[in-house]
């Protein structure tokens, strides 16, 4: 399945819009974070096979695992976006705020419902 573009834009009047087209990380791109994110599950197995009944010092402590094997939100970021970035290809991320990045991330991913694979 081929991965999903979106068109999103950002700015307001004031400051200036602009437009950008972003792609869905592809199974390459996502292959070092895939691979490290089921170490760490099997490392923190005993707090249970569920991330979303897991305690809120559960998920930092394995956030911050993450982080230590360099492939947390951070890297995402870093690495996934200029990647994922179609149109304009000279794009300077630069001027986005985090909560855009972010924004960005949630649809690189795949954590949209527009963006996630769907269940056959």
């Amino acid at each position: 399945m081929p991965v999903m573009k979106k068109e999103f834009e950002f700015g307001d009047d004031e400051s200036g819009k602009v437009k950008l087209v972003v792609r869905q990380a592809s199974g390459l791109d996502r292959m070092k974070w895939e691979a490290a994110q089921g170490r760490a599950l099997r490392k923190f197995r005993d707090f249970g096979m569920s991330v979303e009944e897991w305690t809120e010092d559960q998920q930092a402590e394995f956030v911050e695992y993450l982080e230590e094997q360099n492939v947390g939100v951070e890297m995402q970021i870093t690495e996934w976006i200029p990647k994922c970035i179609v149109e304009p290809a000279d794009f300077d991320l630069g001027i986005l705020t985090s909560n855009e990045l972010r924004e960005l991330l949630m649809f690189v991913r795949g954590d949209t419902n527009e963006g996630a694979v769907p269940l056959v």
